[in-house]
C-alpha cells in the first residue's frame, strides 16, 4: 500500500475559516489503495475514515456510513466506503457511541457523534471534492436509529460544527433497527412514532426520501423494524421506499455479496436524485428471521 506526504493544513485551514473550532480533532496521513485515497480524522467520538476518488474532482456526491451497534467501531462499513469511492463518491465513515452499555447518557452521545459525524462531513466535503450539498446518510443496524430521526428534524442543538446542517440530501436504512422502544424512551420520554416523520416535526420544512433495505431473513433486526418504519413513513405521506431482499444482515454492507452490490447501487442511484417509492421484493409473510438463525 502505497503512501502519500500530503499535509493537512490547508484542510484545517479551510474548516478554521468557516468559523469552525477543531478542539480535540486531529488528522493523520492519507493512504491511496488503488485508485481511491483514504484519509483519517480524529474527532472527538473517534476516528472518521474518509475515502475519496485519488484523482480528485470537484462537486462529487457525498455519502455518510453509520455502523451498527455494539461499541465495535466503524470497520464494518470500510469496504463498502471503498466501493463506494471507486465508483466516485466521497465517503465518510464515523465512529459513534452505539449506544452500549444502554443508559440515557449513551443514546444521547449515539446521537451527539452520529449528527456531528455528519456535519462534520458536509463542512470537510469540498476538501476532498465532495458536494456538500449532495449528501446521503446511510445507517446500518442500530445505525438506522439516528439517522432515521436525524434524517427528518433539526431539532439537536449539539455545539459541534455550529451552523452547519445535519440534515441530508437522502436517507438510506440498511437491516436498519429503527425501533428500540428504550432508546425512543430515553431520548423524548414516549415511543410516538412522530420523532420519524417531517410532518411530527414542525417547522423543518424538508421533505428526505427515504429507502429501506432489509433482509427477510435477518435475524439480528427483524424484518417488522423495516415493516412498521414503512408504514408509519408511507401514511404520514413521506417519500419512502422498501426493499425486501432474501438475504440475512450482515450481507447488506458486503460488497462481494448479492445484496451489498444492490445496496451499493441504490445508494449511488440516491446520490442521483433517484429514490424508490412503495413496497418491492420479496414476500415477508410468514418471515421468521429467529427460527431461520441457524440456517439461513
Amino acid at each position: 500500500m502505497a503512501h502519500t506526504n500530503r499535509t493537512f493544513s490547508l484542510f484545517l485551514g479551510i474548516i478554521i475559516t468557516i468559523g469552525q473550532t477543531l478542539t480535540g480533532v486531529t488528522t493523520d496521513t492519507i493512504d491511496t489503495i488503488d485508485t481511491i485515497d483514504h484519509t483519517v480524522v480524529e474527532l472527538p467520538a473517534g476516528p472518521v475514515d474518509i475515502f475519496s476518488p485519488a484523482d480528485g474532482g470537484t462537486g462529487l456526491p457525498v455519502v455518510v456510513l453509520f455502523h451498527g451497534g455494539g461499541n465495535k467501531g466503524n470497520g464494518e462499513m470500510l469496504p463498502m466506503g471503498e466501493e463506494l469511492a471507486k465508483a466516485g463518491a466521497v465517503v465518510f465513515v464515523p465512529t459513534y457511541d452505539s449506544g452500549q452499555p444502554r443508559s440515557q447518557e449513551a443514546v444521547e452521545r449515539t446521537f451527539e457523534g452520529a449528527v456531528c459525524g455528519t456535519r462534520f462531513a458536509r463542512t470537510a466535503a469540498a476538501e476532498f471534492g465532495g458536494d456538500p450539498n449532495n449528501l446521503v446518510v446511510v445507517g446500518f443496524s442500530y445505525g438506522g436509529l439516528p439517522g432515521a430521526a436525524m434524517a427528518v428534524t433539526a431539532d439537536y442543538d449539539f455545539d459541534c460544527f455550529a451552523g452547519t446542517s445535519h440534515i441530508p440530501q437522502a436517507f438510506i436504512g440498511l437491516g436498519g433497527a429503527y425501533y428500540y422502544d428504550w432508546d425512543i424512551q430515553a431520548l423524548w420520554g414516549d415511543i410516538d412514532a412522530s420523532h420519524f416523520t417531517t410532518s411530527g416535526n414542525a417547522g423543518d420544512g424538508v421533505d428526505v426520501p427515504i429507502t429501506l433495505i432489509h433482509g427477510v431473513g435477518d435475524a439480528n433486526v427483524p424484518i417488522d423494524h423495516a415493516e412498521r418504519h414503512f408504514r408509519i413513513l408511507d401514511e404520514a405521506g413521506e417519500t419512502v421506499g422498501l426493499n425486501v431482499l432474501d438475504t440475512r444482515h450482515a450481507e447488506l454492507v458486503r460488497p462481494d455479496d448479492a445484496a451489498g452490490q444492490e445496496a451499493i447501487a441504490t445508494i449511488l442511484a440516491a446520490t442521483n436524485g433517484e429514490h424508490e417509492v412503495g413496497q418491492q421484493g420479496v414476500s415477508t409473510v410468514g418471515a421468521s428471521p429467529w427460527a431461520r438463525k441457524a440456517g439461513a
